[in-house]
């Protein structure tokens, strides 16, 4: 992105800042907004209908209790700390199969989410998301989903 927030930016008459250039003056954003800066990281975990997940994500998952957390968690102390939210994005074709398999499907994302809430690397949580993206579109559950962490 050229440095400037996404276009979709404001909510109820107040901006919200997304995105933005890495010229660490977050500060500057959160006093034009009236609030404190916070960071968020969304993590997008793609499940095949049967629950299968990239290899990478397995492998992070695995590494993940295994972090350093001495060198990792004196970063993230105090007010700016960073905090985390996981969609888990299903992909069955049949809303039978998809409530049936709800487990399945979703199993590897939770388990990520799971590493990363003992992991020490981030400040907190916020609601997980499970959507079947193949059932139903993006408006319908992501897009207010998006606008809550981002409220």
């Amino acid at each position: 992105v050229g440095g400037g927030p996404l276009p979709w930016t404001t909510t109820e008459a107040a901006a919200v800042a997304v995105g933005g250039d890495d010229n660490d003056d977050d500060d500057d954003d959160a006093e034009i907004l009236g609030c404190e800066a916070k960071r968020l990281t969304i993590f997008l975990i793609s499940s095949a209908a049967d629950g299968s997940v990239h290899r990478s994500v397995r492998k992070v998952a695995r590494k993940m209790p295994k972090a350093d957390l001495g060198v990792l968690s004196a970063d993230r102390s105090g007010p700016g700390g960073v905090s985390y939210a996981v969609a888990a994005l299903g992909h069955a074709r049949c809303e039978n199969s998809a409530n049936q398999m709800s487990d399945t499907v979703f199993g590897a994302a939770r388990r990520f989410e799971k590493g990363l809430s003992g992991s020490g690397l981030f400040e907190g949580g916020k609601k997980r998301l499970e959507t079947q993206v193949e059932l139903c579109g993006p408006e319908m559950e992501f897009d207010p989903w998006l606008m809550s962490l981002l409220r």
